[in-house]
């Protein structure tokens, strides 16, 4: 099937799934919480920032959760620093990557949420917005945007580029639509070069693609400049070791209560944090911990002036904590990962100097994990009693907890410079087509 083709069936799919969810739309719109993102997603903006002279060159930046939004701050402020007169600003497809945007305090004019990718609503967000350059993160290869905004003169870049072993055999299916819209990329920043391939073989020139490293390496060490005092925000006591399982799935929470409780036999100073990827799973994790024989509270409780006394497990029911929650871990194990979910991203407690334990699903995480792997700074355990023998370990070895945590932020230290590389790849894009 030719990629025309499939680009109509495309967007013919794109309106059956629209006319199927508009109830449901509908009742979300009810919700004034969910009214701007409703709106701003069909594409109504009310902008005001370019309604004036034009000021400079425009860099409409995106990317679509919390992971995009915290390694794309960099190249951000970078750019800033370059193009001082520049009208910046960000796209955000999600409404947990607008929260942890707007607690950046980024040097963009304006953040938005991006446009679903129709027609109607990319037409009316370039429209108001009208970029020299769009620059979106990871892989977010929306047709029809890259589409309309390469007729509309802008100059298209992916940076900080993957195409992961989950989503490469997806694209494949689908290669004459994604051969199309690569070819209105004019550079295409891939993390590795085995990103680089896959994106090649997806059908990208491949004179426009570059391996330029990851962000994250970069955001990261920006991010852990300094070391947060959290432990009172907790009400944990200077002697009490703390077990954070972050970003854990349905499954995991069960496998991580029955090793903490064993652990409670040799280290009664030992609590747990619980940090579910979604937060919504709140309560249900909360009646889980009390079927164990364990008393639990809520970050939002200890917010509202709750003291945690004899409670051991503490549940993370906030968005955006989680990653400076791992700079007061002792020990910590990262979700997603003892089920088939892909893994979370194990750099986070690592640039803290904290040794993180993971499953064995880690598709979306390889790069991470050979890193850490390549120093002994992570540790893969394959099932429950294999986790309850390492954390042990690490507990009862101090030295070699510390050992294998500075060499965990040492690697990571030593992977900077991808965001200069990719500024210094923009800058000569300007400068040539602008």
């Amino acid at each position: 099937m030719s990629g025309r083709v499939l680009y109509i069936v495309y967007n013919i799919v794109l309106k059956i799934l629209l006319l199927i969810s508009s109830p449901f739309i509908l009742v979300l719109l009810s919700f004034r919480r969910y009214r701007t993102f409703i709106r701003q997603k069909f594409g109504f903006y009310s902008s005001k920032v370019f309604s004036g002279k034009r000021r400079g060159v425009r860099i409409w930046f995106n990317a679509a959760s919390v992971g995009e939004v915290r390694s794309i701050g960099p190249l951000i402020k970078r750019l800033k620093e370059i193009y001082p007169e520049s009208t910046l600003f960000l796209s955000i497809g999600t409404m947990a990557g607008m929260e942890t945007a707007e607690k950046l305090s980024l040097p963009v004019d304006e953040i938005f949420f991006s446009p679903m990718d129709v027609p109607f609503a990319v037409k009316n967000a370039l429209s108001c917005y009208n970029p020299d350059l769009y620059i979106t993160t990871e892989t977010e290869i929306w047709p029809n945007f890259i589409g309309y905004s390469k007729k509309r003169g802008v100059t298209n870049l992916m940076v900080n580029g993957r195409i992961s072993s989950v989503t490469y055999p997806r694209y494949l299916k689908i290669r004459p639509l994604i051969q199309m819209t690569l070819k209105e990329f004019e550079l295409l920043s891939m993390r590795h070069a085995e990103d680089a391939d896959r994106i090649i073989n997806l059908g990208a020139p491949p004179a426009r693609v570059k391996v330029s490293g990851n962000f994250k390496y970069d955001s990261l060490s920006e991010s852990a400049d300094e070391i947060p005092h959290l432990r009172p925000a907790f009400n944990l006591r200077k002697e009490e070791r703390l077990l954070v399982a972050g970003s854990t799935r349905t499954g995991e929470e069960e496998i991580i209560l029955r090793v903490y409780k064993r652990l409670l036999f040799s280290y009664p100073d030992l609590k747990l944090l619980l940090a579910p990827r979604h937060v919504e799973r709140r309560k249900a994790i909360k009646k889980m911990v009390i079927s164990f024989g364990l008393e639990g509270i809520e970050k939002t409780e200890i917010d509202q002036g709750k003291k945690r006394e004899r409670e051991e497990v503490i549940i993370l029911d906030t968005i955006g904590e989680l990653f400076k929650v791992y700079s007061m871990a002792t020990v910590v194990f990262c979700g997603a990962s003892l089920v088939r979910k892909g893994g979370q991203n194990i750099l986070e407690p690592a640039i803290w100097g904290k040794v993180p334990l993971y499953g064995p699903h880690m598709d979306d995480f390889l790069d991470a994990r050979r890193l850490l792997e390549s120093v002994g700074a992570g540790i893969q355990v394959r099932y429950e009693e294999d986790l309850y023998q390492n954390i042990r370990r690490l507990l009862s070895n101090p030295e070699l907890l510390e050992e294998k945590g500075r060499k965990a932020k040492e690697i990571i230290l030593s992977q900077q410079g991808a965001v200069e590389r990719n500024a210094n790849l923009i800058s000569q894009l300007i400068t040539e087509r602008l």
